[in-house]
């Protein structure tokens, strides 16, 4: 455990932290094991840290590539000039 500064995005997941020593005066500062944070995905509730599970599948899914896409928008169109026919 280690105590730090979390610092949160607008969705109130925590989006990094701050070392005790660093942290403003006028901080809060928790206790926690920092390893157990999956940033963007976890939110610290009554004291405990919360993986968001969906959250952390929707940020760590694979991104098509950019040929990827070009294939998929080229099928789309191909699909779609044949149903006009």
């Amino acid at each position: 455990m280690v105590k730090v500064k979390l610092n949160y995005n607008s969705d109130g997941y925590i989006d990094g932290w701050t070392d005790e020593a660093y942290a403003s005066p006028s901080a809060t500062i928790v206790d926690v094991d920092t390893s157990m944070i999956v940033l963007g995905a976890t939110k610290l509730v009554d004291g405990t840290l919360k993986i968001d599970e969906a959250k952390q599948a929707e940020l760590y899914a694979p991104k098509p590539t950019a040929e990827q896409q070009l294939i998929a928008s080229l099928s789309l169109r191909l699909a779609q000039l044949e149903a006009k026919s």
